[in-house]
């Protein structure tokens, strides 16, 4: 990675790991065709990922952790609670190290999915969008932008 290139490599304990981990998962939604991804910042509070619709409103919201804490006491995703409640989202995302489940918070649904795994699921549903469905179908996609 570049920040690996600048700096030192780095361990999944680094306290960075995490903004590398956020980093991977932005850049598998770069690579769809989906528009409307934010970042939500506000005196006092963040979200990492917000899908705005057309309305311009969100459609949903989460938050990147590299981290289990979270699963245990959903009361530490406080910026994302309150993003939730304000926004009346039925429910919000949040990445773990490899904790799966959700927990019910101040009448809001948390899921929790281990990072590596939504990851995946975002640079697959990419792949599906364009209609390859084999490793062949992604090499040919590859030579046909390659020549561009």
């Amino acid at each position: 990675s570049m920040r690996c290139a600048l700096f030192a490599p780095i361990v999944e304990t680094d306290e960075h790991f995490g903004q590398m981990v956020e980093t991977a998962i932005i850049a598998q939604w770069l690579h769809s065709n989906t528009s409307g991804l934010h970042y939500a910042a506000w005196k006092g509070g963040e979200v990492d990922i917000v899908m705005v619709g057309r309305t311009q409103k969100p459609k949903w919201v989460m938050e990147v952790k590299w981290s289990n804490q979270y699963f245990q006491h959903p009361n530490k995703l406080k910026s994302l609670v309150k993003y939730i409640s304000e926004n009346k989202l039925e429910r919000g995302w949040v990445t773990t190290i490899d904790e799966v489940g959700t927990q019910s918070y101040h009448s809001n649904k948390l899921y929790f999915v281990p990072a590596a795994t939504y990851a995946y699921s975002i640079a697959k549903n990419s792949i599906l969008e364009r209609g390859m469905d084999t490793l062949s179908d992604i090499f040919d996609y590859l030579d046909l932008v390659n020549r561009q």
